[in-house]
């Protein structure tokens, strides 16, 4: 669980215990204003070779050309619900029929949840954006997310940035409008009542991408993962995100900030994806 201390010059982050169901066990200190030591008390797992988020640098990506990513029942409305895990907001689906395939991926992904950073934790080409967004996927044969946390590859991950623009995103607004409902209750799961469409929350004919082997970014930071992020962004209102951004911890504190910061490369190949088409939709 996140734990934010508002402090004079810094913020100072504390993990504890996590349930089984998430991505961690254990939360320690994370101090995001001093780097070298905010991983202090972190598992040793988070200190890999192959840990996210990272710099991402176009002239510096090696360009391949790949075939189209392929997103199933990504353009079908779905029935979703919200959920505050005490460190961010998370769309969670509980069909899996949504899925991708194809493209940089070897293997078909089931989608989880999104859920969202702030700032990003990636950057592109030197720039940081407001906000990040996460479409956690596990592998099909894993069956859960958990079971695929152990499996090489069990996780795909693909990462979107946003940027202001003065009229935002009217899908977002599904989500923001009942972040109120779900902001000092931690894990207390809201079904939203309208559906979501996936692909509405991703850009719009993005037909390149950079991939990289990573990491979750919160313990137990396991590897490998295998990530996508667009280059293009999508739309939000400054006042989108500050009502994202109006949930609490247990400690009844606001979350200001929930992003990690950079980390090395270590020698990774970032590659710059280009497909021959825009990546195509089906339903299942």
């Amino acid at each position: 669980m996140l734990l934010l201390e508002g402090l004079s010059n810094f913020y100072k982050i504390r993990f504890l215990i996590h349930k089984k169901d998430d991505y961690s066990k254990t939360w320690r200190v994370w101090n995001t204003s001093l780097r070298e030591n905010y991983q202090d008390g972190w598992p040793d797992s988070c200190c890999g070779n192959n840990q996210s988020p990272i710099e991402l640098l176009k002239k510096t990506a090696e360009i391949v050309h790949m075939s189209r990513l392929v997103y199933t029942n990504y353009d079908v409305p779905q029935d979703v619900f919200l959920e505050n895990n005490g460190h961010t907001v998370k769309v969670g689906f509980g069909c899996k029929s949504v899925s991708i395939c194809d493209g940089i991926l070897e293997n078909e992904y089931v989608l989880d949840n999104i859920h969202f950073h702030w700032n990003s934790e990636h950057t592109l080409n030197g720039k940081k954006y407001p906000l990040e967004s996460h479409f956690v996927h596990y592998i099909k044969e894993a069956e859960n997310l958990q079971n695929a946390l152990n499996i090489p590859f069990g996780i795909a991950i693909i990462a979107v940035f946003y940027e202001f623009s003065p009229e935002g995103s009217e899908i977002f607004n599904k989500i923001t409008k009942n972040v109120e409902c779900v902001a000092t209750n931690i894990k207390e799961p809201v079904p939203l009542d309208e559906q979501l469409v996936p692909k509405e929350l991703l850009p719009k004919r993005s037909c390149n991408y950079y991939a990289y082997t990573g990491s979750l970014t919160t313990p137990d930071c396991n590897e490998p993962v295998q990530w996508i992020i667009f280059p293009k962004p999508c739309k939000i209102s400054p006042c989108q995100l500050e009502a994202l951004k109006n949930i609490y911890d247990e400690d009844n504190k606001p979350i200001l900030r929930n992003a990690r910061p950079l980390q090395p490369l270590n020698g990774r190949i970032v590659k710059y994806v280009k497909e021959s088409f825009y990546g195509k939709f089906k339903k299942k």
